[in-house]
């Protein structure tokens, strides 16, 4: 489990995230993720989908709870994710509005590693990965489900819906 605090622009908040993995059948069916896993499911067929196959008005539920990364290689060979959008559910969890910048910027080394070994085993695995994160902002915490979905932009580029549904209590 790694665990902050580390800085997001100008709040201070700490992160844990869980390193077992939760299985998508284990989601409540009326979850927004779960719906999205569906969805991701049939489109995709077997594999990644594309992104051109995406139609957000089949998942409406599910929107603001995503953010989306553009996979991005540096001319060193470093790999990056940029942040092209977020929704407005998770960024008022997060109570940060930050777009259009690089995840390395944002998340601590530690943090930042662990995050891209995520986005790339969803990658490699061509499947979503599903885990559970404690986050805590402003001293509140939050318990959010967690997913990262991979879409296939073109040939040789990819882009990763990753979600965080704050779990309910029943």
């Amino acid at each position: 489990m790694l665990k902050g605090p580390f800085y997001q622009g100008f709040k201070k908040f700490s992160l844990s995230l869980a390193i077992d993995p939760v299985s998508a059948e284990n989601l409540d069916e009326s979850c927004p993720m779960r719906q999205f896993y569906q969805y991701w499911h049939e489109i995709g067929k077997g594999t990644i989908p594309t992104r051109a196959d995406f139609n957000p008005v089949r998942v409406p539920d599910a929107l603001p709870w995503v953010v989306i990364f553009e996979r991005e290689l540096g001319a060193d060979g470093s790999l990056d994710y940029f942040l092209r959008l977020k929704g407005s559910g998770i960024s008022s969890i997060m109570k940060h509005h930050w777009s259009n910048e690089r995840l390395s910027k944002q998340l601590s080394p530690e943090i930042f590693v662990h995050r891209i070994a995520e986005f790339e085993t969803a990658l490699k695995e061509e499947c979503p990965q599903f885990s559970e994160g404690k986050l805590t902002v402003d001293g509140r915490d939050w318990i959010l489900a967690r997913g990262v979905f991979p879409f296939r932009k073109d040939p040789d580029g990819y882009q990763i819906f990753f979600m965080g549904v704050p779990r309910i209590k029943k």
